[in-house]
């Protein structure tokens, strides 16, 4: 049975910016176990006390990492794109057909952004 220190603790560990914020002592308990009291309830399946996620946040003991800056800067640019639209297609006899053709329909625009990605 999940306990509700392990469900909070599940919480932090999938969002990294609030695991930041925790590790550099930055953080509003009392604050954070309130906005994160339905989330912590909806897994527990039962009504829990804010003072009870307070503790679980106490609790939590988040790896402090010390950044390589000189790693972070041979990442590379970043590039940020808005505006994007996003399709899904089924598998299909004709869908190797058609992708070539929207390929060769965007070869020459400028400013297009064409992603494909495959399953098989």
């Amino acid at each position: 049975m999940k306990t509700i220190t392990t469900c909070v603790h599940d919480i932090i560990r999938h969002q990294p910016f609030l695991d930041d914020a925790i590790a550099r002592d930055i953080v509003n308990f009392s604050g954070l176990a309130e906005d994160l009291r339905p989330e912590v309830e909806k897994e527990m399946r039962k009504p829990v006390k804010v003072g009870s996620i307070i503790m679980a946040l106490r609790r939590y003991a988040p790896k402090r990492t010390k950044i390589n800056m000189n790693s972070l800067r041979e990442l590379g640019d970043i590039i940020v794109r808005s505006g994007i639209t996003e399709y899904t297609f089924l598998n299909s006899k004709t869908i190797i057909a058609n992708k070539s053709r929207l390929l060769d329909a965007v070869k020459d625009q400028t400013g297009v952004y064409l992603n494909y990605s495959s399953n098989y």
